[in-house]
């Protein structure tokens, strides 16, 4: 459970974003100090998470709970997946136990936002910009709120941004295998509870990935 956890963990973090810890006061990657949004997920995985963030992005914490039929091998999914800085702490609520990663992405990400205020860039798109994302047009309306769809090639995943960035809905699909991740409650100025983010008392082992 904990190595998938740590692979839907990166994901998490590359498709939503972690800074540097020498960036972390100084990126934002939402117009807004913190939020909390509820998560429906239909498709390979069914069930829900609450995502918590603080810093303007820079810490996040996703409380998940999700049953899944991926190549037709039921799984179930019960893990916090915390990220702060550049490093991403993945919790099997189960076991206790966790890993800890630093995302080797993290420098190359931040640099390629592009600075608050550039000209024709909105707030809270530019972490989705510097990962290849681009806007098709379509509009949707999801938890009572306006958001853009964005395609990102990259990862295989269209996203529905809210006029500040943030994530209302995400859709991915690899070979075939279709999951959506769609908001049900959003929370604005809502940073969560302390003890989503603590990962005292978890046995955790630290990994080194190496970027390709």
């Amino acid at each position: 459970m904990v190595f998938k956890g740590l692979a839907a963990g990166m994901a998490l973090a590359l498709a939503l974003g972690s800074a540097a810890p020498s960036a972390a006061a100084e990126v934002k990657f939402y117009p807004i100090e913190s939020f909390t949004i509820v998560y429906g997920y239909e498709g390979v995985q069914v069930g829900s998470s609450t995502l918590h963030v603080r810093d303007f992005g820079g810490k996040r914490a996703e409380l998940k709970y999700l049953a899944s039929s991926a190549a037709g091998y039921p799984a179930t999914t019960r893990e916090r997946v915390v990220t702060e800085g550049a490093i991403v702490t993945t919790v099997d609520l189960m076991t206790k136990a966790g890993v800890r990663i630093e995302n080797p992405m993290y420098s190359r990400m931040v640099q390629a936002i592009p600075p608050e205020g550039t000209e024709g860039v909105a707030p809270g798109t530019g972490y989705i910009r510097s990962l290849g994302g681009i806007e098709t047009g379509e509009m949707k309306t999801i938890a009572g709120e306006t958001c853009m769809v964005w395609s990102v090639a990259a990862f295989g995943q269209s996203q529905c941004l809210a006029v500040d960035g943030l994530p209302l809905e995400i859709v991915s699909g690899t070979f075939g295998v279709m999951s959506t991740q769609t908001a049900v409650e959003v929370r604005r100025n809502d940073p969560g509870p302390d003890d989503a983010f603590s990962v005292e008392g978890v046995n955790l082992t630290d990994y080194t990935v190496t970027p390709r």
